[in-house]
This record gives structure tokens, sequence and C-alpha cells, in this order.
């Protein structure tokens, strides 16, 4: 059962959706995501974008990004947002 499709995501955060996915889940760290999450690529000590890539080869149904990696395909399944957080919180 997912949580949020493509659409959903976009709407609720007003980003841009690339591809069409539905995530069953949130995860902000790729060792313990789960296929079906949604990386969210938070930006702290570590910066999340450098994760998106492993991400989804580990399953994730797209990754919430406020930038397109250099390591990611450019057709990939995206959430993409102008900052990550802020858009998390909406």
């Amino acid at each position: 059962m997912s949580l949020w499709t493509a659409a959903d995501a976009s709407a609720a955060t007003g980003g841009r959706a690339q591809g069409d996915w539905a995530a069953t889940g949130v995860s902000i760290d790729t060792r313990t995501i789960r296929p079906g999450d949604l990386f969210v690529a938070l930006t702290d000590i570590r910066d999340g974008h450098d994760f998106v890539a492993q991400a989804l080869e580990k399953g994730a149904a797209a990754a919430m990004v406020s930038r397109i990696p250099d390591d990611v395909p450019h057709n990939a399944p995206l959430l993409i947002v102008p900052e990550v957080l802020p858009a998390l919180e909406k």
C-alpha cells in the first residue's frame, strides 16, 4: 500500500515529480532504507545528495532532492524541490 504517489508528493511539497512512482515509506539513511521508501536527501554534516544513487540502487521508490546529483541518471525517479527540509515539513 502506497503512502504517496509522485503526484501526491509533488502537490504536497510544491515540488516537481520526475517519473511515475509510489512510495510506501520514508527514509533519510541508506543503511536502513527499504525497497519502496522515499529517500529524503537532507543536508547536515553530510549531504544526503551524495547518497541518492545508493538509495535508488537499494530500491528506493524515489528521492526528494534540491539538485540532481551527477551520479544519478537523468530519468531517475525524483521529487525535485527548492529546499529539502522545508519541503519535508509541509
